[in-house]
């Protein structure tokens, strides 16, 4: 039953890879890309200690824990924060 609901499936998947790798590969890169500078933004974010720590007292606002959750890292670095507010 199954072999008939996936009968050339393969092919076809060939096909529109073959069809459509312009298009993937573009995609690729601007997602790349866009996750590439969110991160950079981060780090100017919060240059300094003390603006993380701000960060990090902001994160134990009740309100704040019932939108994004409670923070799961002991230590708070610019990447951890940039994990955390998604």
């Amino acid at each position: 039953m199954l072999k008939k609901l996936f009968n050339n499936t393969g092919k076809l998947t060939i096909f529109t890879l073959k069809r459509e790798h312009i298009y993937i590969a573009i995609w690729l890169i601007i997602l790349v890309g866009i996750t590439l500078v969110v991160a950079e933004a981060y780090t100017h974010l919060y240059s300094t200690t003390e603006e993380v720590m701000a960060a990090a007292e902001m994160m134990g606002n009740p309100a704040v824990i019932a939108m994004m959750g409670d923070v799961l890292f002991r230590r708070l670095y610019s990447s951890v924060l940039c994990l955390h507010k998604r």
